[in-house]
């Protein structure tokens, strides 16, 4: 939500800046999960309850500009919290979390390994679904590797699909940062993992079906991780990508349809599925 909202009542002489400032600072000093929020994100927070209070007309008619509230609110956050450390690959070993970033909802959900390795985030109420009979397929997958540079090499993204009500959902369950894509670093994710499972729901980390990219790091993990009765399969989104990629850097050039070797069946499916 970015509003580009009428000048400072400061300049335009409406009386009612001292109500909006004195709403700003309320609102930064008495919620403390702004405290992890970045100045953009407190802004669109700051403006649904702005809004909430005085009302659409009052907003766009008499609210500060976008400006003079990011100043002011900058100022009020200064005020409760000295400006955060930042985290650098060599302090991240190091580094120690604010409870407020480790805890949510009265519940920790952020969970460290030694020297801050991977960093793995997932609700308690969630970790069931990663149990045996609760889910028909479980999903791994990085992503996400330039937003984490340079303290980690990737998010890995652990979804499992279920069935609830005679339909089926697919449920982001953790979300695990890595340093690094070794096989062995997977593996102590996974155990770390199965812990927090068993910790939770007294039991340990069971799917049918898992499925995941084909890196082999990953792919030998799994393999190793989970008993004989789970079937690990090649996501098929990636297959699909992989497929489509390698045929157009190697064969759309010479797939015409004047080529007397085109093949429609082909055609069909690189061209017009993929």
């Amino acid at each position: 939500m970015d509003f580009e909202l009428h000048t400072c009542v400061a300049v335009n002489g409406n009386n009612n800046t001292s109500k909006y400032m004195d709403f700003i600072k309320n609102f930064v000093s008495t919620q403390s999960d702004l405290l992890i929020q970045t100045n953009g994100s407190v802004y669109d927070r700051l403006i649904t309850h702005g809004i909430e209070q005085f009302g659409y007309q009052e907003i766009i008619q008499s609210w500060p500009s976008k400006p003079v509230i990011m100043r002011h609110m900058k100022y009020y956050r200064s005020k409760i919290r000295p400006p955060l450390e930042s985290i650098t690959p060599e302090k991240k070993s190091g580094y120690i979390f604010a409870d407020d970033i480790v805890n949510y909802q009265n519940q920790t959900i952020m969970h460290c390994g030694p020297k801050n390795e991977y960093v793995i985030f997932a609700f308690k109420d969630t970790l069931s679904y990663l149990t045996e009979g609760k889910n028909v397929k479980l999903m791994i997958d990085g992503t996400m590797w330039s937003a984490v540079s340079p303290l980690y090499d990737q998010l890995c993204v652990i979804m499992v699909k279920h069935e609830q009500n005679g339909k089926c959902y697919n449920t982001g369950v953790a979300f695990v940062l890595m340093s690094d894509r070794k096989e062995s670093s997977y593996t102590t994710i996974l155990s770390a993992l199965n812990q927090l499972v068993k910790d939770h729901c007294g039991c340990k980390i069971s799917s049918p079906l898992v499925t995941t990219d084909a890196e082999k790091a990953i792919r030998n993990s799994v393999l190793n991780f989970f008993d004989s009765k789970t079937v690990l399969k090649t996501c098929s989104f990636h297959v699909i990508k992989n497929t489509k990629d390698k045929f157009n850097s190697t064969m759309k050039s010479q797939l015409s349809l004047k080529n007397p070797l085109f093949n429609s069946v082909l055609y069909q499916y690189y061209i017009v599925t993929l």
